[in-house]
This record gives structure tokens, sequence and C-alpha cells, in this order.
């Protein structure tokens, strides 16, 4: 890899190559190794003494990591044993740097926040909208509900007008007539409470302005009698007797005056 790397200035044919590690178990790895790279090759020995059990050259890199901590009397050993070229070499990361990594989680955090609090508020204001749409669709449909009853309340108000109108006209005609009917019972009370002893009354007609009377007495007397007591009520305006003949029976001994009376009724009797 160094060579490949440098083949200006490659390593020198007697570099010795030192295997470590697992493969040093293998006694026949050193002339593979040798034959491939062509440089000479050994098993690297460990400089620290250990137990017998333990075999140091599967833990070399650990040693190499301690003696970076071993110290001495004299100096504090620091081996650097990476052979990597210095493009390929591990950098060390600036604490500008370091530090930046906490303040890059924090913002990254701070969006992640921010993020979710957006599709939070996405998902109300979404939320929102479908509540606000169904809320609108229902107070559309309220007011056309509206529309149609004030609609219906109108065309209802408006047969209510009439039908009040109309029974104006019916309680006007109804007093009309209750007072005619009431002036009507007056007058005819009037004629058969003032009727003499000896006077018959057969036919009543009332027209509204004219009352028409027929009926027999035993004189003549008797009917003028009648008309006087009729006259002296003050209720009609005028009264006629419009027919007065005798009449005798077949006998010839019963005589009896038939009559007709005619009155005229006052036009402020109502």
């Amino acid at each position: 890899f160094y060579n490949t790397n440098n083949p200006d200035d490659p390593l020198g044919t007697d570099t010795t190559v030192f295997i470590s590690g697992d493969i040093a178990d293998d006694a026949g790895i050193t002339e593979l190794i040798a034959r491939e790279t062509g440089y000479r090759a050994a098993f690297l020995s460990s400089p620290l003494k250990c137990a017998r059990q333990l075999d140091p050259s599967q833990y070399l890199v650990n040693v190499g990591l301690a003696l970076k901590e071993l110290a001495r009397k004299d100096e504090l050993v620091v081996p650097n044993i990476n052979c990597l070229p210095s493009p390929y070499q591990p950098r060390q990361i600036p604490r500008e740097r370091l530090a930046a990594i906490p303040a890059g989680i924090a913002a990254v955090g701070l969006l992640m926040l921010l993020f979710f609090t957006v599709q939070d508020a996405a998902a109300r204001m979404e939320q929102d909208e479908g509540l606000l749409a169904a809320t609108k669709a229902r107070l559309e449909q309220r007011q056309s509900q509206k529309r149609q009853l004030s609609a219906e309340i109108a065309a209802v108000e408006k047969e209510l007008a009439s039908v009040r109108a109309q029974a104006d006209r019916y309680a006007s005609v109804l007093e009309v007539m209750t007072g005619r009917a009431r002036l009507m019972n007056e007058d005819l009370e009037t004629t058969v409470y003032n009727k003499v002893a000896s006077l018959e009354l057969y036919n009543i007609s009332h027209s509204g302005s004219q009352l028409s009377l027929q009926g027999s007495a035993a004189s003549e007397d008797e009917v003028v009698q009648y008309v006087r007591r009729l006259q002296n009520t003050g209720r009609f305006k005028e009264i006629t007797i419009t027919t007065l003949r005798r009449e005798t029976g077949s006998d010839n001994s019963s005589t009896c005056m038939n009559y007709s009376i005619n009155i005229k009724l006052k036009e402020t009797a109502e």
C-alpha cells in the first residue's frame, strides 16, 4: 500500500515486514508473505513481559496502545506506529467543529420541533377547515329552510289577511242581519202586543222597510183602535188602513170586518 502511494520513494529491500495478530500462529505465513511482497517477513515480538500462557503476538495492537500511555523516568514514550501516508491518516477534529456538533444537533432539534409544530398546526387547520365547511353547509341549509319558511309564512299571512277581511265582511253582514232581525222581532212584538181583544191577525209580512198586516175584527172600531195603539208606540213612520171590508157569514147571522194595514218603518229605527 505504501509503495503504491509512494512510487518515487518505495521501501528499501532490507525492510522487514512484521507479522502480528491471529495469523502469527501459522508458521508458514512468513514464507508466503515474503514471497508475495518481496520483503523479508518475521514475527513481531512484544517488548513487554507477560505470562507464559499468553501469546503477546495476538495482542500487539493493544500493546502499542498501552505504550502510548506508558511513562518512563526520563521521558514519556509516545510511539507512532501508523505507517499510512498522511492523506490517509485520520485527522483530529477541531474543537470548533466539536462545539458546533451540539449546536447543530440543537438546531436540528429545533427544526424538527418546528416541523412537527407546523405539521400539527396544518393538521388542526385542515380539521378546522373541515368543521368550518360543515358548519357553513349547515348554515346554508338553515338559511334555505328559513327562506322557505319565510315564503310559507308570507303566503299564510296573505291568506290570513284575506280570511280576516272576509271574516270582517261576514261580521259586518252578520251585525246588520242581527240588527235587522232584532228590529224585525221588535216590530212583530209591537204589532202582537198592542192587538185589541176582538181583533185577529192572520198574516204578518215584514219586507225590511214596510210591515203588512192582515186579519179580521168584530167591527171597524176595533181596527181603528188597533191602529191608534200602534201609532201611540211612536215606532212606526206611517200607518195606513189599505182595505176594510165587512164579511157576512153563510147563515147571515155573523159578520166581521176584514182589514189590511200597511206600515212604513222609520229609516232611523236601526
